[in-house]
């Protein structure tokens, strides 16, 4: 054979190689995982139970001195059960030297590189326990928003802040 027959099919060949690579990437095949990170985003829920899941809104808590409450924090999005996946979800409620609750927060999860995810909305939550309350106006703050209660009383779960509920 000719050598230069065989270095123009090598040529061929090569760019050819290049352009079905490139048309791949186009269509998708060089999507990677995305990690989604929240750090005090959501809406913040307070309520004065030991449940294993938030209550409705308009249940009636009991709030009363030297009592625990439970907050949970939603995170502001929605998940795929089929394409979201090693979701974490964490929180802490410390008191402030100023009598102030602050509500920490931090969730994430990954989603898979694929076009074909379920339409399903999950959740992700994270649920902690205050310190014991004090007696009278009571301020939790979850970033920007801010929650109140007064001790002792009974009310409906206070929530402040976005989330797909």
């Amino acid at each position: 054979m000719n050598s230069r027959f065989c270095l123009r099919t090598f040529f061929f060949r090569l760019s050819f190689s290049a352009v079905f690579v490139s048309i791949l990437g186009s269509l998708g095949c060089g999507l990677t995982d995305q990690t989604q990170k929240f750090k005090d985003e959501g809406k913040a829920c307070i309520w004065a139970s030991r449940q294993n899941s938030l209550p409705e809104s308009n249940e009636l808590m009991s709030y009363q001195e030297g009592r625990s409450v439970t907050v949970t924090v939603r995170m502001p999005t929605c998940l795929s059960a089929s394409c979201d996946v090693d979701r974490k979800a964490t929180c802490l409620v410390r008191k402030l030297p100023n009598g102030e609750f602050e509500i920490s927060s931090e969730g994430s999860f990954v989603s898979k590189a694929t076009d074909a995810c379920s339409t399903d909305c999950g959740f992700l939550d994270a649920t902690c326990e205050s310190p014991p309350l004090p007696a009278g106006p009571v301020l939790f703050r979850h970033g920007t928003q801010e929650l109140r209660i007064t001790v002792p009383s009974t009310s409906a779960v206070v929530c402040k802040g976005d989330a797909p509920f």
